[in-house]
């Protein structure tokens, strides 16, 4: 009867988190390694309480990055990520002109030196990343020329655009982070873990 009611819970849980991710969310951004089992040094950082899953007992990063980008302006047509690994891909860029005003949105990081050890049903991690967000809006049409040709174009020299509406926000810090989590119930292929992380931020201008 536990079972049973531990799997329905679980069964509304991912329903529901599933409903909520599906109405707001974007495309892949690095969700493959952040919820592995394999890599806790980057499921850590979504969920400390991930680290007490994972299939490493020692897990070291010495230093990784990326960036993603997300636009409602250019974009790069019929592209997969076989096309990508093939190496027959298009690098033509495209403006979808139809979508007004122009926003954007970017976020970069850097996964400094960290380590996870799990022992049991226990496990600790140390982590320093660095991390930066970027949010554009409300950037007019008129400036579409701009973006797609520069200042190379006599008709833009002495012209007046106006940006009274625009919107940008950006967030820039490094952190140190000091994780804990435990596995408090297990039976059969189900289980609870818990964490918590203690953080310490460097603002960086």
């Amino acid at each position: 009867m536990k079972v049973t009611i531990i799997k329905i819970l679980f069964t509304f849980w991912v329903l529901l988190t599933v409903i909520i991710v599906n109405s707001s969310g974007f495309s892949q951004n690095s969700i493959g390694t952040a919820l592995s089992n394999y890599t806790p040094t980057n499921a850590v950082v979504l969920n400390p309480a991930n680290m007490a899953n994972a299939k490493t007992w020692l897990d070291i990063n010495v230093v990784g990055f990326g960036s993603y980008t997300n636009n409602n302006d250019v974009f790069i047509s019929n592209n997969n990520l076989i096309s990508l690994i093939r190496g027959k891909y298009s690098a033509d860029v495209y403006y979808d002109r139809r979508r007004m005003p122009i926003r954007l949105y970017n976020h970069d990081f850097v996964a400094g030196p960290g380590a996870t050890w799990n022992k049991g049903d226990n496990a600790i991690g140390l982590s320093i990343n660095g991390r930066s967000y970027t949010g554009l809006q409300e950037l007019p049409a008129s400036f579409r020329p701009l973006i797609e040709n520069g200042v190379k174009d006599n008709f833009q020299f002495n012209k007046d655009f106006d940006g009274k509406n625009i919107r940008i926000a950006t967030l820039n810090f490094a952190e140190i982070k000091a994780s804990y989590s435990r596995t408090f119930y297990k039976m059969d292929k189900n289980l609870f873990t818990a964490g918590i992380s203690l953080k310490k931020f460097y603002s960086i201008a």
